[in-house]
Order: C-alpha cells, then sequence, then structure tokens
C-alpha cells in the first residue's frame, strides 16, 4: 500500500514539497503548514529514488 502511494504522489511530491514550503513563510499559515518536516520527507522520497534529487532540490 505505501509502494502504491509513493509511486502515486511521487510525481506530484515536487510540487507538494513546494507549496508547503512556501506556504509556512506566509503570514498565520505557519502554524498549520509544517514546512521543515515536508522538505525533510521530500529528502527521503529523493534519498529512495521516488523523485529526482535535483528536481527535490530546486523545489525544495
Amino acid at each position: 500500500m505505501i509502494d502504491r502511494l509513493l509511486t502515486t504522489l511521487g510525481a506530484w511530491s515536487p510540487l507538494l514539497v513546494f507549496a508547503l514550503a512556501t506556504g509556512e513563510s506566509a503570514a498565520f499559515l505557519g502554524l498549520f503548514l509544517p514546512g521543515e518536516v515536508t522538505v525533510i520527507l521530500g529528502g527521503v522520497l529523493a534519498g529512495t529514488g521516488v523523485v529526482s534529487l535535483w528536481v527535490m532540490l530546486a523545489a525544495a
């Protein structure tokens, strides 16, 4: 089940990392959006080969 989720969200993960990391810096949204955790999870996805490291670095 986790493998299916990773392959489904793999293409969308850089966009999600970018949106959550950017949204964290907005006023009052930083209280609800965990940007640091999202960037770390993006690094894990890049480390496991689900998404390209360079794409994830550009998104973060």
